[in-house]
């Protein structure tokens, strides 16, 4: 199955071992992960601005190193969809993360899209329905 690990093995976001993708996944080999999560945006490479050839060199890297792609990683930063935030541009390169994900035979994509606004109204159960609950 494209993506996945094998059963009981874990896998690691490749940024916890350094911005350069090639000691990041060497590293990630020796500390006995099975696999890696890449930044789609990351400092040294952009993963969606890679041509062809480029991405199929990244798999094939992968395989030489013994490292499954588990899948890629997108910040969309401290505002995400939230006012004052371009959200065509958002979207964008989500859809570019998503067509690198499908390219690489990723399953993953994670998305950290930011702080999520509060509540307009919270709610809690009363007092009265809790205590008179019986579980």
């Amino acid at each position: 199955m494209r993506g996945c690990l094998p059963p009981h093995q874990f896998a690691v976001v490749a940024a916890t071992f350094g911005v350069d993708l090639r000691e990041a996944v060497r590293r990630s080999r020796e500390a006995g992960f099975a696999g890696v999560q890449l930044d789609a945006y990351g400092a040294e490479m952009r993963i969606p601005d890679l041509s062809g050839s480029g991405r199929r060199e990244v798999r094939q890297f992968l395989a030489n190193q013994d490292q499954h792609l588990v899948g890629l990683r997108v910040d969309l930063g401290p505002r995400g969809f939230g006012p004052g935030s371009d959200a065509d541009r958002l979207l964008h390169n989500l859809e570019r993360a998503m067509e690198a994900a499908s390219d690489l035979a990723a399953a993953l994509l994670c998305v950290d899209a930011g702080r999520l606004p509060e509540p307009a109204c919270r709610r809690w159960p009363s007092r009265r329905l809790l205590r008179g609950r019986r579980d």
